[in-house]
């Protein structure tokens, strides 16, 4: 697993299991020498629905790889054990106010040792998202954004071969560029931000916010289309992509406004559908998460290293192009 997967799937634990509204209703019963208040009908019934809410997210997220894997390490299930909850609920249903819950020498202890073990992990989820996930993205400024790509691990290979992780480099750095272009960004700069390795491969990048937010737009929208082109002929293929994708439409606003010639601007679109297609062909990809399919992982091994445009002329031409940036 990886270390951003392992913070993620903390953090959606936490927030499943409830536990910031449980913690927050639990401290007000538990806290040692605190004023005797009234328990009012409306926070007995909230405790009750966040309890069993609480439950049923367990048992959603025990459906889930990773979540699964730290709720059994963590041994989680103590939380929701029958006896110490028919306490709980029953004793909260007698209790007029807070101190008939703390001076309960057998309800005190199941409620208190709920609070504590819902306090361990979001403790737990809080320290290992400020060092092991917001650590490596860094302060970003306003004028600066970050992305991940995903690289999947081939069931042939072990790890992720240098030749892809090469590949990748520099396809990335082209599309960067290409983007950086259209936009009328063309000093932005392009960094690797982080490599986190377990699971396959996930690579921040960061630069200029609007590059990197149409980068991360262009990706999102391909994985969209290519994933159901295997039904697809090359008409509709060739006509999706031309109509669909955000950046063709920018690019056009580009030209009109007089930033970049028509032919500059051909050019720059089949440079970026090249670059795309390089990424899809070395099963580089938008991070599928954890809700990735079957499916969706054997379709990128399916494409793996072919052209899903079946375009070799536009790539041909866009080659003898690439080192054009002169408007024209």
């Amino acid at each position: 697993m990886q270390t951003l997967e392992f913070t993620r799937a903390l953090k959606e634990i936490v927030e499943e299991l409830r536990i910031a509204p449980l913690v927050k209703l639990l401290e007000e019963w538990t806290t040692p020498g605190g004023q005797n208040t009234a328990i009012a009908s409306d926070k007995k019934q909230l405790f009750s629905a966040l309890l069993f809410k609480s439950n049923a997210g367990y048992e959603l997220l025990l459906r889930q790889p990773n979540t699964r894997q730290i709720l059994e390490k963590m041994q989680v299930s103590q939380l929701y054990q029958p006896s110490r909850t028919l306490v709980m609920l029953s004793q909260l249903h007698n209790s007029p106010n807070t101190h008939n819950i703390s001076a309960n020498a057998e309800a005190f202890p199941a409620f208190y040792s709920l609070v504590a073990q819902l306090r361990t992990l979001q403790q737990l989820e809080l320290t290992c998202r400020e060092l092991l996930e917001d650590a490596k993205r860094g302060n970003l400024q306003p004028t600066e954004g970050i992305m991940e790509i995903s690289l999947i691990e081939y069931s042939d290979e072990v790890g992720i071969s240098p030749r892809r992780l090469r590949i990748f480099v520099s396809t990335i750095t082209d599309l960067h560029e290409h983007l950086s272009r259209i936009h009328g960004h063309e000093t932005d700069k392009i960094t690797f931000k982080y490599f986190d390795s377990g699971s396959g491969f996930t690579i921040g990048v960061q630069g200029g916010k609007e590059v990197i937010e149409a980068m991360n737009t262009l990706l999102t929208q391909w994985w969209e289309k290519f994933r159901f082109w295997r039904y697809d002929t090359f008409e509709k293929k060739m006509e999706g992509v031309s109509k669909g994708l955000a950046i063709v439409e920018t690019l056009q606003q580009a030209i009109e406004k007089g930033t970049i010639t028509p032919e500059v601007g051909e050019n720059l679109k089949l440079r970026i559908f090249r670059e795309v297609e390089t990424l899809t062909g070395i099963g580089a990809t938008i991070p599928l998460g954890e809700k990735t399919s079957v499916d969706q992982l054997q379709l990128l091994t399916e494409m793996r290293n072919t052209k899903l445009l079946g375009s070799g002329n536009a790539s041909e031409a866009a080659a003898e192009e690439k080192g054009d940036h002169s408007g024209g």
